[in-house]
């Protein structure tokens, strides 16, 4: 068991690190972000959400200047201000 424990604290210290980022994360997203309002692709959320037998998907905003387009680990799909 002694022989495994540097392994065993590696793995437990990598999990704690990717528990706290995604923490971090989240907590960025939820700071500087609002819900997109445009009804053209809201209304293809809507139709990508049905053809998944998903209530809805949420899209947000993020306050960013660079284009880009990510999605956060719980579902939420957010694109940047540069789009």
């Amino acid at each position: 068991m002694i022989k495994f424990m540097p392994l065993i604290l590696a793995v437990g210290y990598a999990i704690l690190m990717l528990r706290f980022s995604m923490w971090r994360t989240k907590r960025m997203l939820d700071a500087q972000s609002k819900p997109l309002t445009d009804p053209s692709i809201t209304r293809l959320a809507d139709q990508m959400a049905a053809a998944m037998d998903l209530p809805e998907i949420k899209v947000h905003v993020f306050e960013v200047e660079p284009v880009n387009g990510l999605a956060a680990p719980d579902g939420r799909i957010f694109l940047t201000r540069g789009f």
